[in-house]
């Protein structure tokens, strides 16, 4: 196969490069609904970025997060015994971080201006919302190197409005047969997860067979008076 990547070495072939901006992936509309998402990502951790009409919302996954199946699981357990389902070997939901403020930052009756934007150089979604109430400017991407997800975010009002930071794990199930095969129990998948927080740092565990699986969040926010008498935060 023909291409413009080097994959040796992750790095675009000379005069590539210069050409990947126009084909960058322009909406001019908030994006509020998950179907209608930007995916990044490094190849193992990747994210969907979307808008709710307050905040910012990030689905989180990762191509190794697999549960196991339960000890003496038989392949005709896993195949066709519906009760057997949700006990074998299935890669699981990562988690979500919600970046919610006090006014409707992602509204499409308030936007004067907006612009979401995936750069396909750098695997970068980057959005742009101004409303008569306040500006949000956020950025997010994967780091291969760093093996972290990055959202930055700068926010701009006329009063102060912190906004709420979320990060959650509720579990997930697999429901892959029909109805009437999936078994009634929703309390699947939740167990085994616990919470903590140590100084700025929140964490989210869970036991998935033999995998001990963690989902961080480091925050690092400032908040500051412009002359101009807005608030800027980031």
């Amino acid at each position: 196969m023909i291409t413009s990547f080097d994959f040796s070495s992750g790095k675009w072939l000379s005069g590539a490069i210069d050409r990947l901006p126009g084909h960058d992936l322009y909406f001019g509309t908030p994006l509020n609904r998950p179907t209608a998402g930007i995916p990044i990502g490094d190849g193992d951790t990747g994210s969907l970025v979307w808008q709710e009409r307050d905040g910012i919302h990030i689905n989180i996954g990762k191509s190794d997060l697999w549960k196991d199946a339960s000890p003496g699981a038989t392949p005709d357990d896993e195949c066709y015994n519906g009760s057997k389902e949700e006990e074998q070997t299935v890669q699981k939901h990562g988690g979500e971080l919600i970046l919610r403020f006090r006014h409707p930052a992602f509204d499409y009756m308030y936007q004067k201006e907006y612009e979401t934007r995936l750069s396909l150089i750098d695997a970068t979604a980057t959005i742009d919302a101004v409303t008569p109430i306040g500006e949000v400017h956020a950025r997010a991407f994967a780091s291969s190197d760093a093996h972290v997800s990055v959202l930055h975010c700068r926010m701009r009002t006329e009063e102060a409005d912190t906004p709420e930071i979320r990060l959650l794990r509720w579990g997930s199930r697999t429901l892959w047969r029909w109805y009437a095969q999936q078994t009634p129990h929703p309390e699947i998948g939740l167990d085994g997860t616990d919470a903590s927080v140590t100084d700025d740092r929140i964490y989210i565990t869970q036991d998935l067979g033999t995998t001990r699986f963690c989902l961080g969040l480091l925050g690092s926010p400032a908040l500051m008076l412009r002359e101009d008498g807005y608030y800027s935060e980031e």
